[in-house]
């Protein structure tokens, strides 16, 4: 459950995570930062915002991709022994494969068949 809320929240909080670099110029000389204009980019805390949102970016929108990543290498050999054991069930017999080709066939020549207008 936590891996799913992860992944969810994962595109908003990457973006406001972001969201806390850039910056836009005002006419008059001062210095904005574009998500919330009343913070200043010249501030004496901007620093120490900066550090907390480049530690933030390595936590979440690296680390929980990286994470789901190491996840999934260090499971794979369970979830494809999980997977053939469920392909050995629907092992198709020759009769039904040869029903599923003709099947295709007719399909085709539907398909291909050409259509006449009154």
């Amino acid at each position: 459950m936590i891996l799913i809320v992860a992944y969810l929240v994962l595109p908003t909080v990457s973006t406001m995570i972001i969201g806390l670099f850039p910056c836009d110029d005002l006419l008059n000389g001062e210095v904005f930062l574009r998500a919330d204009y009343s913070i200043s980019c010249l501030a004496a805390d901007r620093e120490g915002m900066e550090v907390f949102a480049i530690v933030a970016v390595a936590v979440y929108p690296v680390g929980i991709p990286m994470t789901f990543a190491s996840l999934l290498v260090w499971f794979k050999k369970s979830i494809v022994a999980e997977g053939a054991e469920e392909e050995e069930g629907k092992v198709k017999t020759g009769d039904e494969e040869e029903e599923q080709e003709r099947e295709g066939e007719e399909v085709t020549a539907k398909v291909r068949r050409p259509h006449t207008y009154s």
